[in-house]
């Protein structure tokens, strides 16, 4: 039995063949109660952030001080379906989306919340990346146009060239820590600064540039949207995209790059390590819930900031043809993450 889900078992005195209905609650818990109100929130300081940059007011009329803009947009694109979909378009969709949601389970968001932890855990994200490359590649080929055919060849070059910086680094902190799984890549840090990884080996530094920059080319995320370009390719895949559709779109690449960022934070930033004192004391006094949000709250502080800051440096940047992408990989990226797997390893060794 997973130890998440024992102890909330132990907790409520529920019997013991209930694992798989608390197991899947939890996921439901994870995904509506933690994840979309990130979400939203998200958008709104995104929003907001970026608006003084650009001396704009920014979201302020839907809800208190703009937090309902992102439901509205939901709400909104949910109401537009200008024709009947198909029922195949539909189960692509509904598929596509569930099918890649399924990997909250595996999200290393706190004791009580990692529901499912193996030696592999730490390549979640570059299989949750390769999910949504092969559908988005499906995507733009059924739609049968030239900007659909021509955004999704990107989206697969793209993802073929990101894929390996990305691994080296994980790879990287992998071997530091003795294991992939999030117990080892998690333990072997504490709650301070000056115990995360990023700052024990700075080293580090070249594979966490190397392996944040790999996400946002994995994901076509901003400055590599060539895939979505609305000037050669009139917005690629997404050109056909309508109401509902689109709507799973956004909210899909959301969560994966929220995904890439949690376990940047779990590979690089000590995850959802606490004061040990703390944890201990909470632990031994049954005070689960208490403990579940100490340690979803760092994990989200953590990545709230990570995310922020990578919008504002994006925000600056022009965007990057497909040639130019596939020549930062190769010429930037790839030395960056070997020299970051390479120097780690010696500067481990001679400290040892």
């Amino acid at each position: 039995m997973n130890p998440a889900t024992y102890y909330w078992i132990d907790y409520f005195n529920l019997p013991s063949n209930s694992e798989w209905w608390v197991s899947f609650l939890l996921v439901v818990f994870i995904y509506l109660f933690l994840i979309l109100p990130f979400g939203n929130f998200m958008g709104v300081i995104e929003r907001k952030f970026i608006s003084r940059l650009e001396a704009r007011v920014g979201p302020e009329f839907s809800g208190w001080m703009g937090l309902g803009q992102a439901f509205a947009d939901l709400v909104k694109l949910i109401q537009k379906v200008p024709r009947k979909e198909s029922f195949s378009e539909m189960i692509l969709f509904t598929l596509f989306f569930m099918i890649l949601i399924g990997s909250v389970a595996a999200l290393p968001l706190g004791t009580m919340l990692n529901l499912f932890d193996s030696e592999l855990s730490g390549f979640i994200p570059l299989v949750s990346c390769l999910h949504l490359a092969f559908g988005s590649v499906m995507i733009g080929f059924s739609q049968k146009s030239i900007s659909g055919l021509m955004g999704g060849l990107r989206i697969a070059v793209q993802t073929i060239t990101g894929l390996v910086p990305a691994l080296i680094a994980i790879l990287t902190v992998g071997a530091l820590s003795g294991g992939f799984s999030w117990n080892a890549l998690i333990s072997n840090q504490g709650f301070g600064p000056w115990s995360w990884n990023l700052v024990k080996n700075p080293f580090l530094f070249f594979s966490v540039f190397s392996f944040l920059i790999s996400g946002l080319i994995l994901q076509s995320g901003p400055i590599f949207q060539s895939p979505l370009a609305m000037g050669d390719l009139y917005g690629g895949i997404t050109a056909k995209l309508y109401g509902r559709r689109l709507g799973y779109f956004r909210m899909t690449r959301f969560y994966l790059w929220f995904l890439w960022c949690v376990v940047t934070v779990a590979l690089f930033l000590g995850g959802y390590q606490i004061p040990v004192y703390l944890k201990t004391h909470l632990m031994e006094s049954h005070s689960y819930i208490i403990l579940m949000f100490l340690e979803v709250g760092t994990v989200f502080v953590k990545t709230l900031f990570l995310m922020l800051l990578l919008k504002g440096f994006t925000r600056i940047q022009s965007n990057a043809r497909i040639n130019q992408t596939t020549t930062l990989v190769w010429k930037v990226l790839l030395p960056f993450s070997f020299v970051g797997f390479i120097g780690a390893l010696l500067f481990k060794g001679g400290l040892a």
